[in-house]
C-alpha cells in the first residue's frame, strides 16, 4: 500500500502540475500534508494506542498512505523546482551535500529513537517518535520558504486531455520500459525493510531496545553504500551498479532467514 500510495499518484499529479508556472504551492502543500499526518498519528497512538489497538492498526495505515501519497504530490514539483534553482554544473554538489549532511542526522535520529523505545512505555514512545518526526518536517518546511523559484516562461496553464496525457505517457512506459520493469522488481527489496525488526522480535526474540538498534543498522548502511555505488558507478558503469545492487537485494533476506536461527542466541541472549 505504501509503495503504490507513493508511486500511483505521481502519474495524475504530473498531467495537472505540469502546465503550472509555480509549484512551489503545490510542494508545501505536500509537506503540510505530511506534517499533518505525523502530528495526527502522534495523538491518536498516545489516546488509544493502549486501550484499542486494532483500530490503531488502521489508522497507522490510512494516515502512513496519506503520508506517502502526500510525497507522490510533492515529488513531481520538487524535482521541477530543484532543475530550475540549482545550475546543471552544481546539482552533483548539492545532491552530494544534501546526503553528507542527511547521514550523521539520520544516525542521530536512529540513536534517539532507540533510546526513546528502550526508555519510555508504550505507546507514549511512539507517539513521541511521531510528533518529533512532525515537528521536525514542519521545522524543515521553513527553508522552502525561503526559496524563490522562478515562473516557467513558456508555461500556458492548459491542462492537456487525458488521451493527450495518455499517448505521453505511453512514449515514456516505450522508451523507459526496461527501466520501468527493473525499478518495480527491486522495489520489493524496499517493502522488506520494516519486517526484518519484526522478524527478529517475534521470531529471534530480540528485546524492544534492539530496535533502536536495527534502524541504525539500516541507516549506517546506507549511508555506507551510497560511497561504495558512488565508488562502483565511476569504475565499472550504471549497469554493472545496478545488477550489483540487485543481487544484493535478493540475497539480503535469503541470508536473514539462513543466518537469523545461528547467531539469534549470541546476539540476545537466546
Amino acid at each position: 500500500m505504501l509503495t503504490v500510495a507513493g508511486a500511483l499518484p505521481q502519474l495524475f499529479v504530473a498531467r495537472w502540475i505540469e502546465p503550472r508556472p509555480r509549484k512551489m504551492p503545490y510542494l508545501m502543500l505536500a509537506i503540510y500534508l505530511r506534517v499533518v499526518s505525523w502530528g495526527a498519528l502522534a495523538g491518536l497512538t498516545y489516546a488509544i494506542g493502549a486501550s484499542r489497538p486494532r483500530l490503531l492498526a488502521w489508522v497507522l495505515v490510512g494516515l502512513l498512505a496519506v503520508f506517502y501519497a502526500s510525497g507522490g504530490l510533492g515529488g513531481v514539483p520538487y524535482t521541477d523546482i530543484i532543475g530550475k534553482i540549482i545550475p546543471q554544473e552544481r546539482r552533483g554538489a548539492f545532491f552530494g551535500g544534501r546526503q553528507a549532511l542527511a547521514g550523521p542526522l539520520a544516525v542521530g535520529a536512529a540513536l534517539l529513537a532507540q533510546r526513546v523505545l528502550a526508555d519510555v512505555a508504550y505507546p507514549t514512545n511512539y507517539a513521541l517518535l511521531f510528533g518529533l518526526a512532525a515537528l521536525s518536517l514542519l521545522v524543515a518546511s521553513l527553508g522552502f520558504w525561503l526559496i524563490r523559484e522562478p515562473p516557467r516562461a513558456d508555461a500556458d496553464g492548459k491542462v492537456p486531455s487525458w488521451r493527450e496525457y495518455g499517448e505521453q505517457l505511453l512514449e515514456a512506459v516505450r522508451r523507459l520500459g526496461t527501466l520501468i520493469g527493473v525499478q518495480l522488481l527491486t522495489g520489493f527489496s524496499l517493502m522488506v525493510l520494516p519486517f526484518y525488526i519484526v522478524y527478529a522480535r517475534q521470531e529471534l526474540g530480540a528485546p524492544a531496545g534492539a530496535i533502536g538498534w536495527f534502524m541504525l543498522a539500516q541507516v549506517l548502511g546506507g549511508v555506507l553504500a551510497n560511497l561504495i555505488w558512488a565508488r562502483l558507478v565511476d569504475r565499472c558503469g550504471s549497469r554493472r551498479m545496478l545488477a550489483t545492487c540487485a543481487v544484493t537485494s535478493m540475497l539480503t533476506p535469503l541470508s536473514a532467514i539462513l543466518l537469523g536461527r545461528l547467531v539469534a542466541g549470541d546476539l540476545f541472549g537466546g
